[in-house]
């Protein structure tokens, strides 16, 4: 269901619902990355949430280009995809 754009309170209660694991990391700046390393039994994505140090986005970039070259998610589809 989309949340209603009037209603702001909703919006945020609902982003909120989503998103309460990003939160910390975008109050200290420091930067994080999810990628998809699991399936469900459905086969979805499930992705796994990094954090590194402040200032630290290369660390986070080259752990993501290592475990892509290992997953190779870029290859895969879920069976439900826009």
């Amino acid at each position: 269901m989309a949340p209603d754009n009037d209603d702001l309170m909703g919006v945020q209660v609902t982003t909120l619902h989503y998103s309460q694991l990003t939160q910390p990391f975008n109050v200290t700046g420091q930067p994080a990355i999810s990628l998809p390393l699991a399936r469900s039994l459905e086969g979805l994505p499930i992705g796994l949430q990094f954090v590194a140090p402040y200032a630290r986005e290369d660390l986070l970039l080259s752990l993501a280009g290592q475990l892509e070259s290992e997953y190779r998610w870029a290859d895969e589809r879920a069976p439900l995809h826009p």
